[in-house]
This record gives structure tokens, C-alpha cells and sequence, in this order.
């Protein structure tokens, strides 16, 4: 059975997190995890624009990938 206690908790802690690493005054720790979790989210966007469209849909990031393919 679903726990949504358990998604609710994870949800706040989540949303807690992502607004440390985004606030104005941060340390090096929180901008590593910025860091991350923005490339996380470039490899999503060009894991599923090739999934959709057969291509990279993102710039730097898709070109990047396209070499390593080729």
C-alpha cells in the first residue's frame, strides 16, 4: 500500500531543500548541490527530446552529447 505520509514528508524535505540551494546568501556545499541538480535536469531534458524528437533539444549540453554519440 502507497504511503502518502512518507511522499508528503519526502515533498516538504524536497521543497526545504531546493529552497536552501537557491537562496540568495549560500555556501560552496549547497552550490554543489545546485550544480548537480542542474545537470541532472540538462540530462533529463536531452534524455527525453531524443526520446521524442530523435535529437538533443538543448544547446550546450545537447552538442556535447551528440559528440559522444558520434
Amino acid at each position: 500500500m502507497f504511503n502518502f505520509h512518507l511522499l508528503r514528508h519526502h515533498t516538504a524535505l524536497t521543497t526545504a531543500h531546493f529552497g536552501r540551494i537557491t537562496a540568495a546568501e549560500r555556501n560552496a556545499l549547497n552550490d554543489a548541490h545546485l550544480g548537480q541538480t542542474l545537470c541532472f535536469v540538462a540530462g533529463a531534458v536531452n534524455a527525453g527530446g531524443f526520446l521524442a524528437v530523435g535529437q538533443y533539444t538543448s544547446h550546450m549540453s545537447g552538442i556535447v552529447s551528440a559528440m559522444a554519440d558520434a
